[in-house]
């Protein structure tokens, strides 16, 4: 994926920090557009593009010992193929929504259990 690190990023802010933006329906478009361009700057857009973190319940017939759990989740798993840096990844581009949301927006999305293609 990308070499993306916490402390060197490209943001949607000349002074390298990130300026929250409330979303509302007049604004959303326009959001969307500079959120698409900032993950494709960090090499994100495969995240928000397609599902790569697909997840089971323990019940599916897919399940087996020793998947990774999906936290915030008392019964969702990762898919057998899925590894703690595609995890770590899909981490990164949801921290990159999480600068540019209301903490109140934040909070009502599920940030925990949802994969950044979700949100």
């Amino acid at each position: 994926m990308s070499n993306f690190k916490i402390d060197k990023f490209i943001t949607n802010n000349s002074n390298d920090t990130f300026k929250k933006l409330e979303i509302d329906c007049d604004y959303y478009e326009v959001w969307a557009i500079k959120m698409k361009l900032l993950f494709i700057i960090n090499g994100f857009e495969e995240c928000i593009e397609k599902d790569m973190l697909p997840k089971i319940k323990k019940t599916d017939s897919e399940y087996e010992e020793g998947l990774i759990k999906v936290i915030g989740t008392s019964d969702k798993y990762y898919k057998k193929k899925i590894t703690k840096d595609m995890i770590k990844e899909d981490c990164k581009a949801k921290w990159l929504i999480s600068k540019n949301i209301s903490d109140e927006l934040l909070m009502k999305v599920g940030f925990e259990e949802k994969s950044s293609y979700d949100i």
